[in-house]
Parts: structure tokens; sequence; C-alpha cells
């Protein structure tokens, strides 16, 4: 199922929005600590929908454009880019559009899941 979802545009896009549709929920929509004690898991969550994204996105680029593994390494560095850009520019939205708190330590995570997935991406490639 995994190689069926990752490398199709829609999985990603699809991906995106659901992004987007939880950072815009009203924070009271989410426990305020999470089961890891004082690091919340809401930064776990962020990392994770964040690497999600750049793994998604790689997947579909490469796919699409038949890459040779050299400029995996370029793609997985933009993706990992417009991830924390992506990350950074939701926390702003959220400041200023909803009711939800900006966070430094979210915009953290966004990036730290990004590069995850963008190492992910390139993972036994060479």
């Amino acid at each position: 199922m995994y190689s069926r979802i990752v490398g199709q545009r829609w999985a990603a896009i699809t991906w995106t929005v659901v992004i987007f549709v939880l950072l815009t929920l009203p924070g009271r929509s989410f426990p305020e600590q999470g089961i890891l004690g004082d690091w919340q898991l809401d930064k776990v969550v962020h990392a994770g929908i964040f690497g999600a994204f750049v793994v998604l996105w790689h997947a579909w680029y490469v796919r699409k454009h038949a890459l040779p593994h050299g400029k995996w390494v370029s793609i997985a560095v933009l993706l990992f880019l417009l991830g924390s850009l992506y990350g950074a520019g939701m926390e702003f939205y959220q400041k200023y559009f909803t009711s939800r708190e900006f966070e430094w330590g979210d915009i953290l995570a966004d990036s730290v899941g990004s590069a995850l997935g963008a190492l992910w991406s390139l993972r036994g490639k060479k």
C-alpha cells in the first residue's frame, strides 16, 4: 500500500491540505501536554507531519521527472527548505488569523521533521 500512495501527486497535495487544516484547528482541540511529559507530543506531531510532507513531495517529484539518483539530493534540500518555510508560515498564520499561539518550538520541530523527511527520502541512494 505504501508504494501505491507515495509517489502520487494527489497524496502530496492532500497531505499539504491536511497540514493546513490541522494547524488551523482551534488550540483547544488538542491536549495541553503530551504523553512524553515536559517534551510535548505536539512537537513530535509537528516533526512527523512535516517529515511526511517532504517524503511525499520528494517521491512524487523524483518519480514524475525520472531523476537520476545524483539529482535527488538537491530536490531533498529544496523540499527541506520549503517544508521549513511552510511550517514557519503556518505559525505566523496561526498567530494572526487563528486563536492558536505562535511557538518558535513548533517552527524548530517543523524544520527537524523536514530534515528527517529529506534524509528518509535519500536513504540508500548514491
